[in-house]
């Protein structure tokens, strides 16, 4: 089971406490002085506030209505890794994604352009998943008490067999904060997204469902 793995992620993913204050990397610092540096012209003043798209597209995550959440991708795109994600093809457990995205929430926090491009910074809540275990503790003495080697268990099999336990234990997690940047590109009169927007939650299901 690979619930070391699963802390080693969550660990190493940046984690702030509040909008703009995460440190940048060299090459993002780079980029936003390149942005800066770069006055919106006329044209991309007229274009809509690309964090309405963002916003948009977490409502729709957030709803369930991932089918309708895709529609916000750029056409070149690998939806496939997103897919994934929300559809719990990679936990094999969809119940299991719901409960972690009913509490998780996303907030944006301004954006900067450059040609037909977006940045948009956002600021996301979601449960700290560290704490998982913790959590399932009582269910997990419970099972070693049927004789069930816990062991060989993993997070879809528990969370298909016990979804409510496990929904339960997942709302009295702790929540923690992510600041990410999410690209947007300026396609067929609209904005859409050209970066994966779930890659943070993507990295930690793929370190549950080994």
């Amino acid at each position: 089971m690979a619930w070391a793995s699963l802390l080693l992620v969550v660990l190493l993913v940046t984690i702030s406490t509040g909008c703009g204050t995460r440190p940048k990397l060299e090459d993002e610092q780079v980029e936003e002085e390149a942005l800066f540096t770069s006055p919106p012209t006329e044209e991309q003043e007229e274009k809509p506030n690309p964090e309405e798209t963002v916003r948009t597209f977490w409502a729709a995550v957030r709803g369930g209505n991932y089918s309708q959440a895709l529609n916000y991708l750029a056409s070149g795109v690998n939806s496939a890794p997103i897919q994934g994600v929300i559809s719990g093809k990679m936990t094999g457990s969809r119940k299991f994604v719901d409960a972690i995205v009913a509490h998780m929430d996303l907030n944006t926090c301004g954006h900067n352009l450059s040609g037909e491009y977006a940045t948009v910074s956002v600021e996301l809540t979601m449960p700290d998943l560290s704490r998982l275990m913790e959590a399932l503790t009582p269910l997990l003495a419970q099972l070693m008490q049927q004789g069930v080697d816990i062991s060989n268990l993993k997070m879809s099999d528990l969370a298909n067999k016990y979804s409510v336990e496990i929904a339960s234990a997942i709302a009295t997690l702790p929540t923690m904060r992510i600041e990410e940047n999410i690209v947007l590109v300026w396609e067929k009169d609209q904005w859409k997204i050209a970066t994966d927007p779930l890659q943070f939650l993507q990295n930690a299901l793929e370190s549950l469902s080994g």
